[in-house]
């Protein structure tokens, strides 16, 4: 599946904010104990024996799939093997930003690597799913 993300960057102070958008391959939901690298994390005393559940201010609103976190829902998915997504960097009325210049703009966590199998997406930052416009969607 794909899914069109535009979610605001966290900006150092003084600066316009920026947008990431991109669109990403990955499948809905969770399914833990069939990624191998859960699997070998609970191997080797990493990661316990079984998943001990979300951070505390969230629930589960629709598992796999979606969690309630603090008044707001965030869409779960699991990383493909071909995910490699296109990105670019905007501001509000939809000027193009090179990576390297938003990067002095922005805290270093925003360009952080993950090698995580799962991620989240805040509902509100989802832009498209499977190539249809969320704004299309009744």
């Amino acid at each position: 599946m794909r899914v069109g993300v535009r979610r605001p960057l966290k900006m150092k102070a003084g600066q316009p904010q920026i947008f990431k958008v991109y669109t990403t391959k990955c499948k809905p939901g969770i399914a833990y104990d069939n990624i191998a690298q859960v699997i070998q994390n609970r191997i080797d005393g990493v990661l316990p024996e079984e998943n001990q559940g979300l951070f505390p201010n969230q629930s589960w609103h629709f598992f796999p799939y979606v969690i309630k976190s603090s008044q707001k829902f965030l869409y779960r998915f699991t990383v493909t093997g071909c995910n490699k997504p296109k990105v670019k960097f905007v501001d509000s009325k939809g000027n193009e930003f090179a990576k390297e210049v938003v990067q002095t703009m922005t805290y270093a966590s925003e360009f952080k690597p993950s090698n995580s199998p799962v991620f989240n997406i805040t509902e509100e930052y989802i832009t498209s799913i499977a190539n249809v416009d969320v704004d299309d969607i009744e």
